[in-house]
């Protein structure tokens, strides 16, 4: 189905899930003064006390397309290595996903968080995934404020299909074929642009879509209806179903409810990837 601009009166928005104002990670940000192949990184301590190192846009490992995995370095002793290290960072910057080169090793890997309780999750080498940014496709559509570690304090209202078929390898070079549906299929999208050297900001349907991740705390002095009808209703970590025209709980976001509802336990920052 394509999707539609709403019009006429606001819908009434689902229960929101969004995280508390203020827990933020630690992200630093965009770096100032940063331009083109600056190779500006930031480094975020997490509360445990460990330092993550991340790249931030523009960095060239974001700005241009990554290089595929080659078969040398599958057999190389230190890739195991490099994939844990990956894993580990999605762990303590306890974001949703991750891909290699916001970590300045600019390879075609995303790691995707399954679940927040058992720690796994599911590793995509050379990943392929035709016709996932088709903005003319007829397929059901998702629309999400999306976010990202890599983008400081940039969110953007991006409209996304709500399943995507992709192929790749997992972390062993066994080969696989997997159709993402809901929060896994957004994420992978999401790390899967900047493999390419875009990002989700690009996808916006216009710069009224794009703003602050303070902004969205704010929607109470935004006009009526802006940027659109569907996104102005649509908090954080939730979609609009743009096959029913509603706000809805991704499928795979469950268990952020309950995390929320331990919000005094467990710091969150709400982001999407690292």
């Amino acid at each position: 189905m394509r999707r539609t601009r709403l019009g006429g009166p606001l819908m009434p928005s689902a229960p929101s899930f969004q995280a508390v104002p203020g827990t933020k990670a630690g992200f630093a940000g965009t770096v100032p003064g940063a331009g083109p192949g600056s190779g500006a990184t930031s480094t975020v301590e997490t509360a445990s006390g460990q330092q993550v190192r991340l790249v931030q846009y523009p960095h060239m490992a974001l700005t241009q397309p990554s290089y595929e995995v080659a078969e040398s370095e599958w057999r190389s002793p230190t890739f195991a290595s490099k994939i844990s290290k990956l894993v580990q960072s999605l762990t303590a910057l306890r974001c949703f996903s991750i891909c290699a080169p916001k970590t300045k090793w600019p390879v075609q890997i995303i790691v995707v968080k399954i679940d927040s309780v058992s720690g796994e999750y599911d590793c995509f080498v050379n990943p392929t995934a035709p016709g996932y940014d088709d903005q003319n496709r007829v397929a059901p559509m998702y629309g999400m404020w999306e976010n990202d570690g890599s983008m400081g304090n940039v969110t953007a209202w991006v409209i996304r299909p709500q399943q995507v078929v992709v192929t790749a390898r997992d972390e062993y070079g066994v080969e696989k074929t997997q159709v993402l549906r809901g929060l896994k299929a957004r994420l992978f999208m999401h790390e899967f642009d900047f493999l390419r050297g875009t990002t989700f900001v690009e996808h916006a349907l216009s710069s009224d879509f794009v703003m602050s991740s303070t902004a969205l705390y704010q929607k109470s002095v935004w006009p009526i209806g802006f940027p659109s009808m569907e996104a102005h209703m649509t908090d954080q970590q939730m979609f609009f179903d743009y096959t029913t025209n509603q706000v809805v709980l991704p499928e795979g976001l469950e268990w952020l409810h309950g995390m929320n509802a331990a919000a005094a336990q467990f710091h969150f920052d709400g982001r999407l990837g690292a």
